[in-house]
Order: C-alpha cells, then sequence, then structure tokens
C-alpha cells in the first residue's frame, strides 16, 4: 500500500515507518525540512515531501496522486510551558494542519481510501476510578487540552464518506529514553521523585510497541473504524506506577510530590501530569487486537530488562539497512573499529 505519514520523523512515526516498510508498504512522508536536511540524519527508504508551513500554506500536489492511505500524527509537542503563544502553536499545528491535509487529499490524492489520525485521551474528563471507553462523554468545558483534542477531531469531520476514518486517542506513551518516560529516568536517578500527592490518580498508558500495532491494525484492517483509545486494558494508580518504575530501575520510590509543586514548577501544563483517567481500549479489543504488554509490568519489564544497576546507562543509534543481515555481529565489530580510530 501505498502510504503518507505526517509527523512520521517523531518517536511514534519513526516506529511506525520501520514497521512498515518491513511489511513492505511504500511511505511518503511530510516534513518541514528539505529533502537534502532530512536526509542528512534520517536514511529510510521514504519518499520526502517538503510541506514549510502545514498550518498556513496549502498542501503541495506533488506525490499524492497514487496514495492510497494517510497516517496523520503531525502536531507540536505539548511538553512545554503552555504561554499564550505555545498554546496557539499547539492548537494550529492540529486543527489548522488537519483541515489542510483534509483539502489536499480531496484535490491532489484520489485513491485515498482509509485515513488514520492521533488524537488523545485529554479528551475526556477527570472521572477517577471511573472506567471510561470509546462511547463515553468527552469533556466539553474550555480546559485547554479537552479543547485542543476537540478541535484536533472536528477538523477532519469534512473527510469524504467514502474514506475510511480511524481516530487513535492516545494515552501516555512508554519508550525507554523517550518521551514522559525520558523525562522520569534522570528525575529518579538523583532520587528527586515519587508519586504525586496520595498517589491515587489514575495513569492510562501504553507500551510504544502496542502503539505502533494498533496504528498499523486501524491501517490495515477494514474492520477498524471511528475513535479508538490508544491505552492499555490496565491502567494503574500513580503509586502503582511509580513503585514498578523505580523496581525496573532500581532506584527507591520515598518522595512524593505535592500537586502545588507541579503548579508552581509548570504551571497550566501540570494537568498532564495531575490528570486522573481510567480509559479503557475496549473498541481494539473486541476487535481482537492482541497487546503484547497488557500489564504494566511487562511493558517495564521489557523496555529496561537490560538494566542491573541504577547507574547503568545504555547508548542507542539506529540504522537502515534495505537487506537481511546473516552475521549482526559484524556491524558490531565494525563500529568497535571505527570508534579505536
Amino acid at each position: 500500500m501505498k502510504v503518507l505519514i505526517t509527523g512520521a520523523t517523531g518517536t511514534i512515526g519513526h516506529e511506525i515507518c520501520i514497521q512498515l516498510l518491513r511489511r513492505g508498504h511504500e511511505l511518503t512522508i511530510v516534513t518541514r525540512k528539505s529533502e537534502e536536511q532530512l536526509r542528512s540524519h534520517w536514511n529510510l527508504p521514504v519518499q520526502i515531501l517538503t510541506w514549510e508551513d502545514p498550518a498556513r500554506e496549502p498542501m503541495p500536489s506533488e506525490k499524492l496522486s497514487d496514495i492510497e492511505a494517510v497516517i496523520h500524527l503531525a502536531g507540536e509537542s505539548i511538553n512545554q510551558r503552555w504561554s499564550d503563544s505555545a498554546k496557539q502553536r499547539i492548537l494550529d499545528s492540529r486543527e489548522q494542519f488537519t483541515k489542510k491535509l483534509v483539502d489536499g487529499i480531496h484535490q491532489h490524492a484520489p485513491h485515498v481510501k482509509t485515513f488514520v489520525s492521533a488524537s488523545a485521551i485529554g479528551i475526556y474528563p477527570n472521572a477517577e476510578s471511573t472506567p471510561q471507553n470509546e462511547d463515553s462523554t468527552i469533556d466539553s468545558s474550555d480546559e485547554f487540552l479537552p479543547t485542543v483534542c476537540r478541535k484536533w477531531e472536528n477538523a477532519s469531520h469534512n473527510l469524504k464518506p467514502s474514506i475510511r476514518k480511524c481516530i487513535v486517542r492516545i494515552g501516555v506513551v512508554l519508550d525507554q529514553g523517550q518521551g514522559f518516560l525520558g523525562q522520569l529516568e534522570p528525575l529518579y536517578q538523583k532520587a528527586i521523585a515519587g508519586p504525586i500527592g496520595s498517589g491515587n490518580r489514575y495513569l492510562s498508558w501504553i507500551h510504544i510497541d502496542d502503539l505502533v500495532g494498533l496504528f498499523i491494525a486501524a491501517l490495515e484492517n477494514d474492520k477498524y473504524n471511528g475513535v479508538l483509545n490508544g491505552t492499555a486494558p490496565q491502567p494503574v494508580t500513580n503509586q502503582e506506577f511509580n513503585s514498578e518504575f523505580a523496581k525496573v530501575n532500581r532506584v527507591p520510590n520515598v518522595i512524593p510530590v505535592p500537586p502545588f509543586a507541579l503548579k508552581i514548577l509548570f504551571g497550566e501544563m501540570s494537568s498532564l501530569a495531575l490528570s486522573d483517567q481510567f480509559i479503557i481500549p475496549e473498541k481494539s479489543k473486541n476487535l481482537g487486537f492482541q497487546f503484547k504488554y497488557p500489564t504494566l509490568e511487562k511493558a517495564l519489564g521489557h523496555l529496561y530488562a537490560w538494566k542491573t544497576h541504577y547507574l547503568d546507562r545504555r547508548m542507542f543509534q539506529w540504522q537502515w539497512i534495505p537487506h537481511e543481515i546473516a552475521n549482526p555481529r559484524l556491524i558490531f565489530l565494525r563500529t568497535q573499529e571505527i570508534l579505536k580510530k
């Protein structure tokens, strides 16, 4: 299948690209950078479509005529202080980008049959231990996160009815050294983090491999349609998460963090850490999606299986090689020779 992907150079997008290439799909990625700039550090075998200002400029028409499906992940990071200007960029990079993308599909990509878009569980209200699934009432308040999510999802409402649409509402993504865990790791290594307040707030999480698998299932399986919760089937309390995270990282879990301290440090963005949502992926479970890591113990155990001491660090570097390697050890030996020089 010929697939157009936005947000392909982000953590989630990069993993989706790798898995789709392995499955034989042909990819075109949308980026603000020129092809020369991107290929200097990103060597996946994909076509590149440069779109410098997606929130304001119309979508370029080249390389779209034979596209059959779209995966839309793009959006400015919400992990920053929410100044007025940052909030506008976060919103525009989702709402306006999506509107321009839908217009571009209608005008220049007549063969698109599937559209899979990211959203976030921030669209649901904080309901403590009350389970919420894809049919639950969304948050209609004027708080920033639910507002962004509603406008993000509404931006693709004009998509032609003939195009199958899935929206994946993503929870807290677990990936070693990246995103949420990437921010926690140095704090725990310095023993300056722990559960928030009483630790009773619920965290709805998902291992990155399962999230990637869910996007691919939504792309390839026509039974997937509408909203899907991109979360694991077993949410945990903040206390449970911190206890398991401390265990696999071999560090203590003794310093509770008062909620007011987060509000002072991060301002309005502290709502990310102070959310309390028990989100269930009921629809994907009913469709037969198999989670590799349904429990937090399995997820963190996989991500930190290499760790034997709290000071352990791991260097990771990827390179795309377009054929099977008979002896992967040779790659490592060559790397070692380079390091010696």
